[in-house]
């Protein structure tokens, strides 16, 4: 009795560490199979292109805010504007 006890204890907090670092995990995977060069993170600012403007559309789920990404901008209507900085590419999608 007191064996199953334990096994559900254990399942039930390595379930909760594991659902804490989704997103982190998420972002990884994202960026070693899609988003990288040469073994490193894109940079949302690298994915300028001349006489194109890719937006990428999200929403921040804790604050319930929109945000817009672009390559030349960060944008939400609550936070305002800012330069993209070294917001990774995985980080934005």
């Amino acid at each position: 009795m007191w064996f199953r006890l334990l096994i559900s204890g254990l399942v039930g907090f390595l379930s909760s560490v594991l659902f804490n670092y989704r997103t982190s995990l998420y972002e990884f995977v994202l960026e070693k199979n899609f988003f990288n060069k040469d073994g490193k993170g894109t940079l949302l600012k690298e994915t300028v292109k001349p006489n194109l403007l890719q937006l990428i559309c999200a929403a921040d789920l804790q604050s319930a805010r929109n945000f817009y990404f672009s390559g030349k901008f960060v944008y939400s209507y609550f936070y305002g504007h800012s330069d993209p900085g070294n917001i990774r590419l995985s980080q934005a999608v």
